[in-house]
């Protein structure tokens, strides 16, 4: 093992934990003695990688995330307490990897398809990139069973309170290990089965979608894949965001009511960039809104579109948006209803009852306390 390490390490440059884990499994004389050479995992790793890249949702999916998972899944069947601790997993062994990495390759598989059900369709959009290590590993644990739409239901609702809940922010190895020892029996309804902690610690608070306005939160990404996940369409093409229209179309999130029509009737910058103002939509679509009014632009889209008024109505009502309070320009009216439907979606998604903070000015709208 010393010289292995040696060799690896000739620049002296700190080791990363798949890079001594390359060095102790190249050194393991078992497999040597059985296979007649060495175990090379970094070669391995790579032909894991191209099974991967058939899905652009694990595309920042790395080699020690892969190790992670598979000491998650290898410590939960084991004798040893559940962990993904990287001092940890820099004790898995060459036998157990040979066992459990496999099965998750396969578990990581299908979280990409459950993202894509949840609307999550590219590395860019995860809320959490690294909750996809317990997320696979729980298919592991749970095998078919997970498919069970009762169970996947549970599955989701856990995936959604560790978002709005934004609790994969820190200390997240922990939360791993306790996830996967917790969610599988909850899952399946199990009479000794107790709630996730990850359940149970989410709450979301309504003032928190005043602050969501960048891609640098995980609850802001996750209110964007949740309003495509409810089926909401391109206001001019009438397409779902599936991950073929969502690719074709170059679908974002922007405004709804422009900035500059914001800037020009003084609407405060804390509602014009947070997320009640800013929907789906086509990357062409938002170029023919430009910066005008709602009561401007449906002229925009009944031309573009060449639908009738109560179907573009429709349409628009589906990104949970009062059509009528948006072609009145009636910006207030527009962002109390929708701050108050996105926390609708926010309890469907996580079970649990948002906390109704805002106290309404009469002049903007803007929480007090």
């Amino acid at each position: 093992m010393t010289t292995v390490f040696e060799k690896v390490n000739q620049g002296g440059v700190k080791l990363t934990v798949f890079e001594l884990l390359t060095a102790k499994f190249a050194g393991d004389r078992s497999y040597f003695e059985q296979e007649g050479k060495a175990f090379r995992l970094r070669r391995d790793w790579e032909r894991i990688r191209e099974v991967l890249d058939d899905h652009p949702v694990l595309e920042g999916f790395d080699n020690d995330d892969f190790l992670q998972a598979v000491t998650l899944a290898s410590s939960l069947h084991g004798p040893t307490a559940t962990t993904a601790r990287k001092e940890d997993v820099l004790k898995l062994r060459l036998e157990s990897y040979l066992q459990w990495s496999p099965k998750i390759v396969e578990g990581l598989i299908w979280a990409a398809k459950f993202l894509d059900g949840q609307h999550v369709h590219t590395a860019s959009d995860l809320p959490y990139p690294k909750q996809i290590v317990p997320l696979a590993v729980l298919r592991v644990a749970l095998g078919e069973t997970s498919d069970a739409y009762g169970v996947h239901a549970r599955i989701r609702q856990w995936f959604w309170s560790g978002i709005f809940g934004e609790l994969y922010g820190s200390a997240i190895e922990t939360r791993f290990a306790r996830d996967v020892e917790q969610v599988p029996a909850w899952a399946q309804a199990k009479d000794d089965a107790v709630v996730p902690r990850t359940v149970e610690e989410s709450y979301f608070n309504e003032s928190r979608l005043h602050s969501l306005r960048t891609r640098n939160s995980a609850a802001y990404k996750g209110l964007y894949a949740l309003l495509m996940a409810h089926d909401c369409k391109d206001w001019v093409f009438n397409q779902s965001f599936d991950r073929a229209h969502y690719l074709e179309l170059r679908v974002d999130i922007h405004h709804i009511f422009p900035k500059a029509w914001c800037n020009k009737n003084d609407i405060p910058w804390e509602q014009r960039e947070s997320i009640v103002n800013k929907t789906p939509l086509a990357r062409t679509t938002n170029i023919k809104l430009s910066g005008n009014a709602p009561s401007v632009y449906r002229k925009t889209i009944e031309r573009e579109s060449q639908a009738p008024a109560a179907l573009i109505d429709e349409v628009v009502a589906d990104h949970q948006i009062d059509p009528k309070l948006l072609w009145a320009d009636d910006f207030q009216g527009f962002f109390t209803a929708r701050r108050e439907a996105l926390c609708a979606l926010v309890e469907q998604a996580t079970g649990k009852s948002v906390t109704r903070d805002v106290v309404e000015s009469s002049d903007s709208g803007i929480e007090q306390g």
